[in-house]
């Protein structure tokens, strides 16, 4: 999702739009290929030398989760966020347990199921997540070399 439009919506349901916002805005947009802890966001505002304390970030975070323009993801009870977008929709994570790698799969029928289950349950999808747990190529190998030993 493009920052303006995250900006039109957080506008229309009366936010502002802080150089803050912005700047946390165009971070997670710059990296809308991975997930970002609160910390690492953190992290990379003081690499791009802004004045971002923390309690900003959580804020930006806990708003964005609410309008629903941020996916939220849990591995190993951190938090993690990346904005949502249409080309994040259709896809499943693949998480492995040992190195927390997360490899993003797209799913292309997602949508038709998303579609029949709305109309099958009269159930209004606003977001959902699909993950797989378990162990990347290479962890899987090294999980397999220690069993044998």
């Amino acid at each position: 999702m493009e920052i303006s439009r995250i900006e039109n919506k957080l506008k229309t349901t009366g936010y502002s739009i802080t150089s803050k916002r912005h700047i946390i805005l165009q971070i997670l947009a710059l990296n809308d290929d991975k997930y970002l802890s609160a910390q690492e966001l953190y992290q990379l505002t003081k690499d791009n030398e802004s004045r971002i304390g923390i309690s900003t970030i959580y804020r930006t975070l806990h708003i964005l989760d609410k309008l629903n323009l941020l996916t939220k993801f849990s591995l190993n009870g951190a938090i993690k966020y990346q904005l949502t977008s249409l080309r994040h929709m259709n896809i499943c994570h693949l998480i492995c347990l040992n190195c927390d790698t997360i490899l993003k799969v797209p799913i292309p029928d997602l949508d038709k199921l998303k579609q029949a289950i709305m109309n099958e349950y009269g159930f209004d999808i606003t977001s959902y997540s699909l993950n797989f747990f378990g162990y990347c190529k290479k962890c899987s190998q090294e999980v397999k070399a220690c069993s044998f030993t």
